[in-house]
C-alpha cells in the first residue's frame, strides 16, 4: 500500500516537472523577439570553414553590460538585456524577408594559408523589396598569432573561426 502511494507522488511530481519544462522552453523562444538577429552568409569559403564557423556565430549572443560587450553561449544568457544580438544562418530565413532585416556577408579571399587569410564583413538591411548595404568593413587580416602551435590546418581554421567571429559580433554595434 505505501508503495501505491509513493509510485502516485512520484508520477505527479514527473509531470508537474515536465510541464514546468514546456513552459519554460516556450518562454525562451519568445526571447529572440525583444532583440536584434543578423542572419550571416558564407561567401568564397570551404565547406569546412562554413561549418565551422556557422556552428560557432550561431551559438552566441552579445550584448552591452557596464559599457562592456559581453559575447556568451545562447545557453547562459539570463535576465533581459535591452540591445542583444542573435546570429543565424541566412538558409533560416523565409523566403519572403521582411522590411528591416540585417544581414551580414562574410566573404573570404586568398588560399588559406597556415599562418594568414583575408576576409570582409559587409552589413545589410532588408528595404523596398531589396538588399541595400549598410557598411562594409572592407578586407580584414586574420592571422594566426601562435604560428608554432598551428601544425594543421585544422588548428589554424579554429583560430580564423574565431577571429572572424570576433570581428563580426564587434561590428554590429
Amino acid at each position: 500500500m505505501g508503495y501505491k502511494i509513493i509510485s502516485n507522488y512520484t508520477s505527479i511530481i514527473t509531470f508537474s516537472l515536465l510541464i514546468l519544462i514546456f513552459f519554460n522552453k516556450c518562454s525562451d523562444a519568445g526571447k529572440e523577439q525583444n532583440g536584434t538577429t543578423y542572419y550571416i552568409e558564407i561567401k568564397n569559403g570551404n565547406d569546412s570553414i562554413k561549418e565551422r564557423f556557422m556552428g560557432n556565430i550561431t551559438r552566441y549572443v552579445s550584448y552591452f553590460e557596464n559599457n562592456q560587450l559581453k559575447i556568451m553561449a545562447v545557453d547562459y544568457v539570463t535576465g533581459e538585456h535591452p540591445d542583444i544580438h542573435y546570429y543565424k544562418p541566412i538558409d533560416e530565413l523565409n523566403k519572403t524577408v521582411d522590411n528591416g532585416t540585417l544581414k551580414i556577408e562574410v566573404t573570404f579571399k586568398g588560399n588559406f594559408t597556415v599562418d594568414s587569410t583575408y576576409y570582409s564583413i559587409e552589413r545589410f538591411k532588408y528595404t523596398k523589396e531589396q538588399w541595400t548595404k549598410v557598411s562594409d568593413l572592407g578586407f580584414i587580416k586574420a592571422f594566426s598569432r601562435n604560428q608554432g602551435n598551428l601544425r594543421s590546418n585544422l588548428a589554424w581554421d579554429v583560430e580564423m573561426v574565431k577571429q572572424v567571429t570576433s570581428s563580426i559580433i564587434s561590428s554590429t554595434y
